[in-house]
Order: structure tokens, then C-alpha cells, then sequence
């Protein structure tokens, strides 16, 4: 692409235009790149919808043969509504969030990276000083962080249970 606009560029200084053939050259290089580009997305698509089902399936199997087998103590001691309400949310959680999160959190990795790289690159190094306390507060941020949204989820969690055990009658 940039090379087509120095051509134009360097064309349109001297006067002249590209020709027809050469436009169409150009066109057909950019229209190729942009099909591949929908050819490698549908594919990422098609690839992380296989493994989802699959991922899906197994843990619906296993959920099922875990509760199936669970000793009857159990069903007198855990109401129905929050068995039903885990097993809804790991499914809702693996068929909905789980494959969403990983490619947010692959492109955010790159991002994040080449953020960082460029950074470097335009201090000289210098950005690096910095960085160390940076990446150490973040990383307490990042501890408390998880306590605390892993206790709101248990206690979400905790208070759906009473919905599900509505059904359950």
C-alpha cells in the first residue's frame, strides 16, 4: 500500500497517472491481502467454536457424571438451587466468556508488549528504571484485586441459589 501511493505520489509530481493495468495491479494486491485477512479470521473463528463445543461437551459430561455419582449426603446437605446454579454458571461461563477472555487477554498481552517496546525503544532504554517499581505495585494491585473479585463471585454466587432453587419444586 505504501508503495502504490509513492508511485501515485512520485506519478502525480511529474504529471502523469498511473495506467490502468498498473491501478489494477495494486487493486488486486490489496484486494488479495484483505480476502486472505477474512480467510484467517473465519478460520480463528471456526478453530475457536470447534474447541469451544468440544471444551463444552467434555465439561457438561463431566459435571453430569460428577453429580450422578455424587453420594446421596450430599443432595441432603446442598440444595438443589446451587447445584444447578454451578452447573449453569461453569457452562455459561465456558460456552460465553471463556474463549472471549483468552483472545482479550492474547491481544491485550500484545499490546501491552509493544506498547512497552516502543517506549524503550523511543527513551533509549531509559523508560526500564521506572518500569521495576511500576510492574511491582501492579503486581500487589493485581493480588488484592483477586481476593476481593474472587469473594464477590462466591457471594454472587451464594445469593442466585435461592432462583435456581425455586425451579427445583
Amino acid at each position: 500500500l505504501a508503495r502504490w501511493a509513492d508511485i501515485t505520489f512520485s506519478a502525480q509530481l511529474e504529471g502523469k497517472s498511473l495506467t490502468t493495468k498498473e491501478t489494477s495491479f495494486y487493486l488486486n494486491i490489496f484486494a488479495y491481502l484483505g480476502i486472505g485477512g477474512v480467510i484467517c479470521l473465519t478460520g480463528r473463528a471456526l478453530c475457536i467454536a470447534v474447541h469451544r463445543l468440544r471444551a463444552s461437551r467434555k465439561l457438561h459430561d463431566e459435571l453430569t457424571e460428577t453429580i450422578l455419582r455424587a453420594p446421596i449426603a450430599f443432595f441432603d446437605v446442598t440444595p438443589t438451587g446451587r447445584i444447578l446454579n454451578r452447573f449453569a454458571a461453569d457452562m455459561d461461563k465456558l460456552d460465553l466468556q471463556l474463549s472471549s477472555n483468552i483472545s482479550q487477554a492474547v491481544n491485550t498481552f500484545v499490546q501491552v508488549v509493544g506498547a512497552i517496546g516502543a517506549v524503550i525503544i523511543a527513551t533509549k532504554g531509559i523508560f526500564v528504571v521506572p518500569l521495576i517499581p511500576m510492574a511491582y505495585v501492579y503486581n500487589i494491585i493485581q493480588k488484592w484485586f483477586r481476593k476481593t473479585s474472587t469473594e464477590l463471585q462466591r457471594v454472587t454466587s451464594i445469593t442466585l441459589s435461592p432462583i435456581f432453587s425455586d425451579f427445583s419444586m
